[in-house]
């Protein structure tokens, strides 16, 4: 059986982007939540000791909240307009601060049209 998307993007493809991506943490310059409803929820720090780790923390600038078809049916190939439509129709919640949020949003939009990391996103367990 395969793992749900949002285990895939932030257990495997996030950590792997921060890494070779060095600059990525500064343009955000933050710690966020991302809470994918019946998958689990994660941290981002995209501070100055970037990484990514299971749970919600206390001190996120912002917290984004979806469910988990929503995730998977954007990350399955939703364009920066779907994301767009997704989090001005209500689908994707955020609370903190909306700058951090949109910020994501972008970045989440970008990684759903790249099909380098599209094609990560399907593997079995293992």
């Amino acid at each position: 059986m395969e793992r749900p998307a949002a285990e895939r993007v932030f257990e495997e493809l996030a950590p792997r982007f921060i890494e070779q991506n060095p600059g990525f943490p500064a343009m955000v310059g933050a710690v966020v939540c991302v809470d994918v409803s019946g998958c689990g929820a994660w941290t981002v720090d995209l501070t100055d000791r970037p990484g990514v780790r299971r749970g919600l923390c206390e001190n996120a600038r912002c917290t984004l909240r979806i469910s988990a078809e929503d995730f998977d049916s954007l990350f399955a190939g939703g364009s920066i307009r779907d994301w767009l439509d997704a989090f001005t129709g209500r689908r994707i919640e955020f609370s903190g601060h909306l700058p951090t949020a949109i910020k994501l949003q972008r970045l989440f939009a970008a990684v759903a049209e790249d099909p380098e990391l599209q094609a990560r996103l399907v593997f079995p367990d293992g």
